[in-house]
């Protein structure tokens, strides 16, 4: 499994992947990946112990462009999850069709 993944791909194997998204709650109500769950990254850091994140499923997580993610990909992944960020962020993932 890569590090990123791209909005194209993510798009057309959604089902296969926990969508993590670690923006503000105010930022994922305006909008927001179908089926995402909404661990802002400060939350997600703090809480990581009381099993938030599933450790079975390939995650992956996002943020508005990409740099909360790239925190929480590496953030999960020394903790030991299979985790990959989304190139781009939720922008990117919202310019392609």
């Amino acid at each position: 499994m890569g590090d990123t993944i791209s909005c194209q791909e993510l798009k057309t194997s959604l089902s296969s992947y926990y969508v993590v998204d670690v923006r503000e709650q105010d930022e994922y109500q305006a909008g927001h990946i179908s089926n995402a769950v909404s661990i802002p990254l400060g939350k997600l850091i703090r809480d990581e112990k009381k099993g938030i994140v599933p450790k079975e499923k390939d995650i992956v997580v996002h943020c508005k462009s990409g740099v909360r993610g790239a925190i929480a990909q590496q953030f999960l992944k020394e903790k030991g999850y299979q985790v990959r960020n989304l190139e781009g962020g939720y922008d990117a993932y919202c310019s392609v069709n």
